[in-house]
């Protein structure tokens, strides 16, 4: 299948590299064995058996054959990690997240799980097998979104279908506070702030209201906090469509303005 200049990705491949896609490269070692002088291991990467291949990652050197001394390896140069070191002065696990971003001081996980508490400072709930790093559940999910990992955490409750109020809170990737509620087998869900703000309404949001966070703070929903906003507009600018689209803003929001116009 074509991928680029109208060649597959192996023909594409050749031609960024050597200008032509016809070019056969011809290996200049044996193409099953190692290609360092005395190894007859099978390759892997870069033509060199996977004990070279890795030596070569790690130090830039290949050396010869047989294992890799101690001095060579090394230590992770990363605080408190005694692995060996894989490339650029750290081991392997460090050295993936240096290139993903991720925190260098974040609990690596082990190779297997045990019983344990949370591995964040404080906490005491118990670390669940499937979650990654150590975390419970909670603080896992806070670590994904990136928000305040020393909040206080609400515990779940006894789920009413119809009451988002007793359904389990969950920080989101955008920073937004969400209650989920699973009933027969189906997933609910509804965003804490447009929860909120129904409860002061009386009555369900209409798809044009939004909710605005006065502080900036997306899982700050004390009502005080919470704005309710409009994106609906006139059709037009004739002033027939501006005076029917105010007297439909003020049956929805101000009723009562219109029983004392109609008095009068």
């Amino acid at each position: 299948m074509a991928t680029a200049r109208g060649w597959c990705d192996k023909h594409y491949r050749r031609w960024k590299k050597y200008g032509d896609p016809l070019k056969r490269v011809t290996p200049t070692y044996d193409s099953n064995t190692c290609s360092v002088d005395g190894c007859e291991k099978r390759r892997q990467g870069r033509g060199y058996c996977a004990m070279h291949y890795a030596r070569f990652v790690a130090t830039g050197e290949v050396g010869p054959p047989g294992p890799i001394p101690k001095a060579v390896q090394g230590k992770c140069e990363v605080k408190g990690c005694t692995r060996n070191v894989r490339a650029a002065g750290m081991c392997g696990a460090h050295y993936a997240r240096a290139r993903t971003g991720i925190p260098l001081d974040a609990p690596i996980r082990p190779a297997r799980w045990e019983d344990g508490e949370c591995a964040h400072h404080g906490c005491s709930r118990p670390k669940e097998r499937k979650a990654a790093r150590g975390y419970c559940g909670a603080h896992y999910q806070r670590f994904l979104a990136g928000t305040d990992m020393d909040a206080a955490i609400i515990e779940k409750r006894s789920a009413d279908p119809d009451d988002p109020d007793t359904w389990a809170p969950q920080h989101t990737v955008g920073g937004y506070i969400e209650l989920v509620c699973a009933v027969g087998g189906e997933r609910r869900q509804i965003k804490q702030h447009r929860w909120e703000m129904q409860k002061r309404l009386g009555r369900p949001l209409h798809p044009d209201e939004t909710v605005h966070h006065v502080n900036g703070k997306r899982d700050d929903n004390r009502i005080e906090n919470l704005e309710l906003w409009s994106s609906r507009h006139p059709k037009g600018q004739r002033v027939d469509d501006k005076v029917e689209f105010a007297i439909e803003m003020l049956a929805r929001y101000r009723p009562h303005l219109l029983n004392e116009s109609a008095k009068d």
